[in-house]
């Protein structure tokens, strides 16, 4: 998990959500129970999804060919750009050094030959401020591709090997 997950967006709309809703119901159970009998099916559907939504984890410690969650995210049209963004904390310090500048190359092409000659946390660092505003995410989270980048060998000095290698399997459980 993102150590800044608590404060993200989808965290902070999920808490909301969860309050309105024990707001809106009584707390005595039989009460309860019929005034969820008198709900229309949509309302009990919304309700369902606000009391279950914090029980779904399809965080996985790699790509994988098929996703946890890639059917749920197409259903409920999930676009992670509106409540997900990469930064240097959250996701470029925990991923190999080879694919932050694979990932720089999708989205500020021109960067990734000065970025290629610096340490990897000022890498992280610049990554996430070129990302600023692109929308760029991670191919986990595009439903259309099913791995992460793969990243350019040449690119990944053998200092860096070691670093990459144990950054490599917590990189998918902190991007989602």
């Amino acid at each position: 998990m993102a150590p800044d997950w608590p404060e993200s967006p989808a965290a902070v709309a999920l808490r909301e959500l969860q309050q309105v809703a024990g707001e809106a119901l009584p707390q005595d159970s039989a009460e309860l129970f019929a005034v969820l009998l008198a709900k229309p099916q949509d309302e009990l559907v919304r309700l369902l999804a606000v009391c279950v939504a914090a029980t779904v984890d399809v965080v996985t410690p790699r790509a994988t060919p098929h996703q946890p969650g890639e059917e749920l995210a197409w259903a409920v049209s999930l676009d992670m750009a509106a409540w997900w963004k990469p930064t240097a904390e959250g996701y470029f310090q925990h991923v190999p050094k080879a694919a932050i500048l694979e990932a720089v190359g999708e989205y500020a092409p021109e960067h990734v030959t000065r970025l290629s000659k610096l340490k990897k946390g000022d890498i992280a660092s610049e990554a996430e401020r070129l990302a600023e505003g692109t929308g760029w995410m991670p191919a986990v989270f595009q439903t259309e591709h099913h791995t992460e980048p793969e990243g350019d060998p040449e690119l990944t000095s053998e200092g860096d090997a070691a670093e990459d290698a144990a950054d490599e399997v917590e990189a998918h459980a902190l991007a989602a």
